[in-house]
Parts: structure tokens; sequence; C-alpha cells
């Protein structure tokens, strides 16, 4: 029996994923480019934020199903897995896996996930690919890695049709 608070954790997290990897996202991304406008940054991450609430809501019965299978799987770690600025996404919310779901939880960078974790990997794990393009060759590289291994990989993008959605178990909607 799935133990119902576990499960509602974890649907709290993978909610906190989604949410914070478009703030992170948008915010780099957008002060990378002038860094002399900041009302004007936080103006727009004021006005993305209803758009992120509605994709977090249509994506409520895909959440569901990735906190069951991440809880019925009974797995072990979980792996977040990304570069830039879902990297720190998922470092950020390595804390709540840790200490709201009761799963230990590491955020790695893509390019040292081949040789931190892949010697220590095994099928009760779950990787979770991060990456906004879907295209981050380091990100599909570790799905791939845990994806021959039998470990349980998620991802989550802003592009459906990517690389990393498509060889995934499971793909979120950023």
């Amino acid at each position: 029996m799935i133990n119902t608070l576990r499960l509602l954790n974890i649907r709290y997290i993978i909610y906190s994923i989604i949410t914070r990897m478009r703030r992170i996202g948008m915010s780099y991304s957008s002060t990378t480019k002038n860094t002399d406008d900041l009302g004007l940054i936080t103006e727009k991450e004021i006005y993305e934020i209803p758009s992120t609430l509605k994709n977090v809501i249509e994506n409520k019965w895909k959440i569901i199903e990735v906190a069951e299978r991440i809880v019925s799987s009974r797995i072990e770690h979980i792996y977040l897995i990304g570069s830039g600025s879902s990297y720190l996404a998922g470092f950020t919310i390595s804390y709540l896996f840790n200490n709201i779901g009761s799963i230990p939880t590491y955020a790695i960078y893509a390019t040292e996930f081949q040789y931190l974790i892949k010697p220590i990997l095994n099928e009760n794990d779950c990787i979770i690919g991060l990456s906004q393009s879907g295209e981050t060759k380091g990100v599909i590289d570790s799905i791939n890695i845990g994806r021959k291994l039998g470990c349980l990989t998620i991802a989550i993008t802003n592009y459906m049709a990517s690389n990393l959605a498509k060889i995934s178990d499971i793909s979120l909607h950023l």
C-alpha cells in the first residue's frame, strides 16, 4: 500500500520543481542579457506567474502519476541532473526531496554524472533530467545511462518533442 503522506509530499516537490525551474531559468537567461533592466525582469517574472500556475494545474494528473510511480517503485535514490539554471533548480529541489520526501536525493551537474554516479547506480534509482530545451547533451547522456541500467527516468522540459522527453519513461512539461 502506498503511503499517502509520502505520496502527497512527493507531488508537492514535483510541483515545486516545475515552478522553480521556470522562475530560475527565466531570471538567469534574462539577467545575462542586460543587467540594467532588473525592474523589467521582475515585472516579466510577475506576469509569467499565471502561465506557470496554469501549466502546473494542467500537469496535475501527470504529476500525480510521477509521484505514484516514484513511491510504488520503492526508489532508493533520486538524481536530479541538469546544467546551468536547470542544475540550480535541481539543487534547490534536492533539499525538498531529502527533507519532505524522505528519499536520498542529489543534484548532479550533467557532465559529472557519468564519473560520479554511474559506478554506483542501480535499477532502484530514479534519474530526473532537467533541461529547458530538452536537448542538453549531458542530461540526455545521463538519462541513457540510467535507462540501460533499468532506472526510472523522468524528463522535465519546455519541449515535449525534444530528445530528452522522447527517451525518458515519463515526461513533464515546464
